[in-house]
Order: C-alpha cells, then structure tokens, then sequence
C-alpha cells in the first residue's frame, strides 16, 4: 500500500476488531511469539513495515490505517515506535480504541509517562504497559483483557 512517499508493505490475518502491531523487528521480546499465537480468533491482525522516521509516524499510521478503510483499531506498538506513539494520545485519539506499548530494553518509559500523563486528554484512550518484568503469558493475557474490554 502506498502511504505519502511510502510504499507500505503488511501482513493481515484473522476478522473482527483491527488489531495493528507495529515494531515486532527491532529487539526480540518474548512476549511478541506468545501474542501472534493468541492473537487468531476474533481479532483482524494487521502487521505492516513502518518505513517512516518515529517523527512521522502518527501522520503515516493515520495514513495507512485510512487506506486499510478500518477505524478503532487498537495499535500495539514495541521499540522505539513506543515514543512515536504517544503522540496518537492528542493527535488522533478518537481514531483508535486502545494503545499498548511493549518497551524494549533502553527505552524511557518513565519520560513516556510524564509526557502521556501531561497530556490533557490522556484519558481519552485506553493504554496498556507491558512491564518488561512480566512473563509472556502474563503480558498477553492483560492485552487480551484489554482488547477484550474495548470490544464490547
């Protein structure tokens, strides 16, 4: 799909809500193998390349996201694409119905917060943490509540 300059290359599976995962390539984290696994009955996986510099990002997924033709998704961001992300809490809230950051290793979580939490209306989308801590099957249980609870 070509997005702006872009060409957008992605990988979609399943129906139901849109799901789309965003930085699975950058560090392995456990808990990205038990959530592809579990995320195959109810929900529509969309899985794309980011090609874009973090900076443009929310303007690229808003991008690709209308060119799906899918609304309220919920987005699963990992990596550096956590930072990018918080931008879509202002920006294009409304347009999505939860955000689920997994960090990796190196990435501030605790300036996301601040700069999540100084948002006026950082209330207004659902966000989950994966805690690095967290045993795979932990981290996707929670995200399964959450993309459950946002269905209904």
């Amino acid at each position: 799909m070509r997005v702006g300059d872009h060409v957008t290359r992605y990988v979609r599976r399943g129906s139901g809500l849109p799901v789309v995962i965003i930085g699975t390539d950058e560090e392995p984290h456990a808990v990205w193998a038990a959530l592809a696994a579990a995320l195959v009955d109810g929900v529509r996986v969309i899985a794309p390349e980011a090609p874009v510099a973090p900076g443009e990002f929310v303007t690229w997924l808003r991008g690709f996201v209308e060119g799906l033709g899918v609304s309220s998704a919920v987005v699963i961001v990992g990596g550096a694409w956590c930072a990018a992300a918080v931008e879509l809490l202002t920006s294009e809230a409304g347009d999505f119905r939860a955000l689920v950051f997994i960090p990796t290793r190196g990435t501030d979580e605790a300036a996301l917060r601040v700069a999540i939490e100084s948002r006026p209306d950082s209330a207004t989308l659902p966000t989950l943490w994966v805690q690095p801590d967290w045993p795979p099957a932990e981290a996707v249980r929670r995200i399964l509540e959450l993309i459950a609870a946002v269905s209904a």
